[in-house]
């Protein structure tokens, strides 16, 4: 054999075990997709973070993983690859206030958040707006507006957007005690829930029973205070009372409230909270 052949061999070996490698890659990586996030009121400690698979019509499939969120809210979970959507349940734990930093205890009430396909590394909040999305959502495919589940969570976040003014609804919170990027749009949405703190806490409510409330009003696409039966809206949990018609409007003037409240450690001015808007 000849020293051309023996490198011309060598060159077709070599790149067989490259192209050997690469498709083992390629497959490995492909095994699972990998999904971190924050739940968050404030940070909600200690809280089981349940991943369940969804059906077409929106109803929960059978569990696929399950963590524990550490004490930031943060959690992590490794799930199958899918083109479909994945719920989120977070329930237990406790939170601190934004406002006035009194711990609540989450108990047997949930927050959810739909993930719209379990493909690679996806970073997903769970709270109060990914609560809305998911009432939304539902209420999309109960109105008949949307018979697959994954198209009426499209529509549901626009919507969403829309309603409260924030680009992306589904991004994790920044901790408002050390926001990353005040402007961005982890800051806002961290902002945002610091006014639905406010305006809980102000009015004796926890931000858990008025995040549930806007949540349950956004399922028929209004913010009115009343639910798709026409019936005004209850406060449950710790709560109690009627949501207001202009709760959403209300959130946005104490989203400026709290940037001038001693609450305030994150350094949150009146001008980020403006560039939130709050549209009905």
């Amino acid at each position: 054999m000849t020293s051309r052949v023996k490198r011309e061999m060598g060159k077709w070996v070599l790149a067989g075990f490259l192209t050997a490698s690469l498709t083992m890659c390629g497959k490995n990586n492909s095994d699972s997709a990998s999904l971190t996030g924050r739940a968050s009121l404030g940070p909600i400690s200690a809280a089981a973070v349940i991943a369940l698979a969804v059906n077409a019509d929106g109803s929960e499939g059978q569990t696929i993983a399950q963590t524990t969120t550490d004490a930031e809210g943060n959690f992590s979970l490794t799930v199958p690859p899918s083109p479909n959507p994945i719920e989120l349940v977070v329930t237990g734990g406790n939170y601190v206030e934004e406002s006035g930093k009194a711990t609540v205890q989450v108990g047997s009430q949930k927050l959810h958040a739909f993930v719209v396909s379990a493909q690679g590394k996806i970073d997903t909040g769970v709270d109060s707006v990914t609560e809305m999305v998911y009432r939304r959502a539902k209420g999309l495919v109960a109105e008949g507006k949307s018979a697959d589940i994954s198209i009426a969570i499209q529509t549901a976040m626009n919507e969403t957007a829309s309603a409260t003014g924030l680009a992306d609804v589904s991004v994790s919170a920044d901790d408002p005690n050390r926001p990353q990027d005040p402007d961005g749009s982890a800051g806002k949405k961290a902002l945002f829930l610091c006014g639905i703190s406010k305006q809980a806490v102000s009015n004796g409510r926890t931000s858990l029973d008025e995040s549930l409330a806007l949540a349950q009003d956004f399922e028929d696409g209004k913010f009115d205070g009343k639910d798709d039966s026409n019936a005004t809206i209850s406060f449950s949990g710790q709560s109690s009372g009627t949501l207001s018609s202009n709760e959403l409007q209300l959130v946005g003037a104490a989203q400026v409230a709290f940037t001038s409240s001693s609450d305030n450690t994150g350094g949150f001015n009146a001008s980020d909270a403006a560039q939130v808007s709050l549209n009905q």
